[in-house]
């Protein structure tokens, strides 16, 4: 999902802003493919990378409270 529209508000209203986005599935492009987007994958990938984000998140929160 986007977060530019958020984003716009926010930026709008004087806010500073900063966002991140997981790509959590792929995009299928071939109208004959027999592939479809599942939300069983979408779980798996967003738990796999858990610990990665939430050490992210929290080196970016320690950089921005000095």
């Amino acid at each position: 999902m986007s977060t530019v529209p958020e984003v716009l508000v926010a930026r709008h209203c004087g806010i500073r802003v900063f966002s991140f986005s997981l790509i959590t599935n792929e995009c299928i492009l071939k109208e004959e493919s027999d592939d479809f987007p599942n939300h069983k994958e979408v779980l798996q990938t967003a738990n796999k990378m858990r610990n990665v984000l939430r050490d992210f998140v929290r080196k970016i929160v320690h950089e921005i409270s000095d």
